[in-house]
């Protein structure tokens, strides 16, 4: 959000630090609103529709085009694979129910890692193993079984991740359009996540995933609990459709082409 706000990217951080920077925080909006007022011909360029909103609500840009462009992704390289198979690359027997969890750090406290660790509170499945990636310290959690593999910096690798999970629990506080959620339903694996940002706009009941109802690790253990029991009514090819569908690079550039073209014009 930081183009239309002031010196932060996220709501949550620019609440949180109003008392030591809320005056410089407005003078930076105020600054880029006045410049923004000598620009004549502009398109803005949003992923999702929560975030072309908020464009809008800003008022910062008042005289320029808006527009929804999804972000896209390597359907070649980010794929449905054999899941027994990889379960077993990680040691992982094929009658467990894999968790799949992925951050920059688990320290971020918007990626809601502790949201994670909190529903798990809730849950009794011993049959359940917490696949993790990203930096950071793992607590021990009792009763389920952890794999962290840390940082990965390979997408050939993190496409396996994604391939050999039952679900990708996405439990962030803020986010627009996370890449990782459209790799995930390339890969034919859905997502429970919050009714957030474009995380909200893509997952369908059934379909793509489970929202859970708020913001809250018991909320987000239920929605867990919901998309393992039913589990089998979310197809691989359906979800991958879904994402072809919604995120192709054709598409994509197909959209740009016509923002470009229009300027041309």
């Amino acid at each position: 959000m930081n183009p239309f706000r002031g010196i932060f990217h996220y709501l949550n951080d620019e609440f949180n630090n109003q008392n030591v920077a809320s005056s410089f925080d407005a003078k930076i909006q105020q600054i880029k609103k006045a410049s923004f007022q000598n620009i004549k011909r502009c398109t803005i360029v949003s992923p999702s529709k929560w975030m072309l909103q908020e464009v809008v609500n800003s008022n910062v840009f008042p005289n320029f085009f808006k527009i929804e462009i999804p972000n896209a992704i390597d359907f070649d390289l980010f794929k449905i694979q054999d899941k027994v198979l990889l379960k077993k690359k990680y040691a992982i027997n094929a009658d467990e129910f894999v968790i799949l969890f992925v951050s920059e750090s688990i320290d971020i406290k918007r990626k809601g890692f502790d949201l994670l660790l909190e529903s798990l509170s809730f849950m009794k499945n011993k049959k359940t193993t917490i696949l993790m990636i990203g930096k950071g310290d793992v607590p021990e959690i009792t009763g389920f079984k952890i794999i962290s593999l840390g940082e990965i910096n390979s997408n050939v690798e993190m496409a396996a991740c994604f391939a050999l999970a039952d679900v990708f629990v996405l439990p962030s506080r803020e986010d627009n359009l996370p890449n990782v959620m459209l790799e995930s339903f390339a890969c034919g694996t859905p997502i429970v996540g919050f009714k957030i940002g474009g995380v909200a706009e893509h997952t369908v009941r059934n379909v793509t995933g489970v929202l859970a109802n708020d913001l809250t690790g018991f909320a987000l253990s239920q929605a867990i609990i919901e998309l393992q029991n039913s589990v089998n009514e979310y197809h691989k090819e359906t979800i991958r459709a879904y994402a072809k569908n919604n995120f192709g690079l054709k598409k994509q550039a197909d959209s740009y082409y016509k923002v470009y073209h229009s300027f041309l014009g």
